[in-house]
């Protein structure tokens, strides 16, 4: 067998658009620039995780109750803690460090994240021989670049960087418990489940990913995921016991401390039936049964998926009920869009879409992705001096997530009906 030549080799290797490859790298740059101007210049929901912190040790005589009306160095009122008393302590550090090394800390893991994530798309995408728009005329390095700067400049991420908010570490600890292997160095003898009940005792939604478990057949994992939640629990009763008290039996249960949910950035299902107008008295009965159905359809769902091999569909469904059940979901809490849409390309396109079922995802993955990207507060902010009055606006801003939802719907059905006839075996990856 003749081996080719260097020049051979290297005239066989694709070309890259030189033009292309610079434009990815500058959005990357400028949107570096703006998430740390953005992070330093603001980041109010980091301030709260750190009186939160600076509430459990009296930190330079701040003596607000961790579980008040509100935490505030200046008398105003200020944002409530809404987080557990596990979360609490973790953020003690918080209080000793300067504010900007925070808020620059917290930014540029956001950032590494949104890296990580484009990688581990952009690589599950080329596995399974869907790659996404573009990334066959990029160098690999060069489309991670750009798969990080379109995350980074979307609406849920620029928004999540500019409150400070900790939701990129919480997706980070779901993903990496979800999709790790046996042989991920010592952290792989951590036993799966370990890590989404962690970031469950800091946040309490990464609970709905039991579903995955409860699906798969996977026991083990379940009870891991509900011994370390009970273990940061019962940390919280050590060490604060009047706060667990006043957390568990009434601020967890008290939607007025997470916010109005029927703010226009409110997006779960509860908010996108609501910005619709359905009435107050039919909306918790509509909702109620919407939740059902999608619970049940989603359960199975999952179960067609993990046969195929679909991993990351696996997770998209799961984030995709976990959004619409909570009662109040910020478009911020949105950082799985990317993941949810490429899966969408990836697996339900050409495993369950055909016809119309394709034209219409088509459609509705339009409106999601422009949606999405734009985010509730942009078109509030774009659509108000216009004086479009506050119904339009409603609508316009949810019609994205009531897309997402029909999408997650159109998914259901074509897998449900696509496993019930045993059609194309068992996905690869």
């Amino acid at each position: 067998m003749s081996v080719p030549s260097t020049s051979t080799a290297v005239a066989a290797r694709p070309r890259r658009p030189v033009p292309l490859t610079v434009l990815a790298w500058l959005l990357l740059a400028t949107v570096l620039v703006r998430s740390v101007w953005l992070a330093l210049d603001g980041s109010i929901d980091l301030d709260v995780y750190r009186l939160g912190g600076m509430a459990v040790v009296d930190r330079h005589g701040f003596d607000d109750e961790l579980y008040g009306p509100g935490l505030s160095l200046d008398d105003d009122g200020g944002l409530p803690f809404t987080y557990p008393p596990f979360a609490a302590l973790l953020f003690v550090p918080l209080a000793y460090l300067p504010a900007w090394l925070t808020e620059l800390a917290l930014v540029l893991a956001t950032i590494g994240f949104a890296a990580g994530l484009s990688a581990v798309l952009l690589r599950y995408a080329a596995e399974r021989g869907r790659p996404l728009p573009l990334q066959s005329r990029l160098d690999p390095a060069t489309a991670v670049a750009a798969g990080t700067a379109v995350l980074l400049w979307s609406g849920p991420w620029m928004r999540n960087v500019g409150l400070g908010q900790i939701n990129a570490l919480i997706i980070a600890l779901v993903l990496y418990d979800l999709l790790r292997t046996r042989d991920d160095s010592f952290l792989g003898r951590v036993p799966r489940g370990f890590w989404i009940g962690l970031a469950a005792g800091i946040k309490l939604t990464p609970l709905a990913f039991g579903l995955v478990f409860l699906m798969r057949g996977q026991l083990r994992p379940i009870l891991t995921m509900g011994l370390t939640f009970a273990a940061t629990v019962l940390v919280g009763f050590l060490l604060l016991p009047r706060d667990a008290v006043v957390f568990w039996t009434e601020a967890v249960v008290s939607d007025e401390r997470v916010g109005n949910t029927a703010y226009i950035d409110n997006v779960s299902l509860q908010g996108v039936l609501l910005h619709l107008g359905v009435p107050g008295g039919l909306e918790p009965v509509l909702r109620w049964a919407l939740i059902l159905a999608m619970l049940v359809g989603a359960a199975l769902l999952i179960r067609v998926l993990a046969a195929r091999g679909m991993i990351l569909s696996v997770v998209a469904v799961n984030a995709l009920v976990m959004l619409y059940m909570s009662p109040v979901t910020w478009s911020h809490h949105h950082l799985w869009w990317g993941l949810v849409l490429t899966t969408l390309w990836v697996d339900a396109w050409p495993a369950f879409l055909r016809d119309g079922p394709r034209r219409l995802a088509l459609a509705l993955g339009g409106v999601a992705l422009v949606g999405l990207y734009v985010g509730p507060i942009r078109w509030d902010a774009w659509l108000r001096p216009l004086g479009t009055p506050e119904p339009a606006i409603d609508v316009v801003a949810t019609l994205p997530y009531l897309a997402l939802f029909l999408l997650l719907a159109l998914w259901t059905v074509t897998g449900l009906r696509s496993g019930a006839r045993g059609a194309g075996g068992s996905g690869r990856g």
